[in-house]
């Protein structure tokens, strides 16, 4: 996407394609995004995600999805 290209680094963008790629059944696409994330920041974690979600993302059914996602991915807890 534009934004991605743009902004390669970004946390959001980069978790949002690695919970995404799971629910679309790119599980390859997930991993390597969470592995480039990781190394982008070690100290991301699943239970970080509320804490740097803008308030219109923290509605608790959104942030649930969001974070089994992220789990999925392969991001630790």
């Amino acid at each position: 996407s534009k934004f991605m290209q743009d902004l390669p680094e970004a946390f959001g963008a980069l978790s949002l394609v690695a919970a995404s790629a799971v629910f679309a059944g790119a599980s390859d696409v997930a991993q390597q995004t969470r592995t480039r994330l990781q190394r982008l920041y070690p100290e991301c974690r699943v239970s970080w995600l509320k804490s740097v979600l803008s308030s219109p993302y923290r509605k608790p059914e959104f942030l649930a999805k969001y974070e089994e996602g992220l789990r999925k991915a392969g991001l630790p807890e």
